[in-house]
């Protein structure tokens, strides 16, 4: 398992932007209509993944769209397993989870597996993309 530190993300996939609300990292985000980053639920594009916590909406905020870098994911529903796609989960939380539907969007290949809510594996960071089981 990994941990989420900064210098765990490869410096070339960073952009800087404007948090829509209070972010942890290691959690999916996405950008809003509002051009501010937020956390990403089910069903929506996830664009990176939040590099350092931010406190509150208006702070500047880190976030990796792309590279290798940890992701706190929740693999007690469905264990996650190396190679699966993982899109956010349906709570606003922004954790990674398996997606197994088709048409479902994912932003994340997992490179480790997890069995527990709350762990933190490594990902590749993708751009979006929809599962296709056709």
């Amino acid at each position: 398992m990994s941990t989420i530190s900064a210098n765990r993300y490869n410096p070339n996939f960073l952009i800087s932007g404007i948090a829509g609300e209070a972010l942890t990292a290691g959690y999916a985000v996405n950008l809003t209509a509002a051009n501010t980053w937020s956390i990403a639920d089910n069903g929506e594009a996830m664009g990176g993944i939040v590099v350092e916590a931010v406190a509150a909406a208006g702070d500047a905020c880190s976030v990796a769209i792309g590279g290798i870098g940890p992701m706190i994911v929740d693999g007690s529903g469905t264990a996650i397993a190396a190679g699966d796609a993982l899109k956010p989960d349906a709570g606003s939380v922004g954790k990674g989870i398996v997606t197994t539907t088709d048409r479902d969007k994912y932003g994340a290949r997992a490179l480790e597996a997890a069995t527990t809510d709350g762990a933190i594996i490594n990902v590749l960071i993708l751009p979006y993309s929809e599962r296709s089981t056709a």
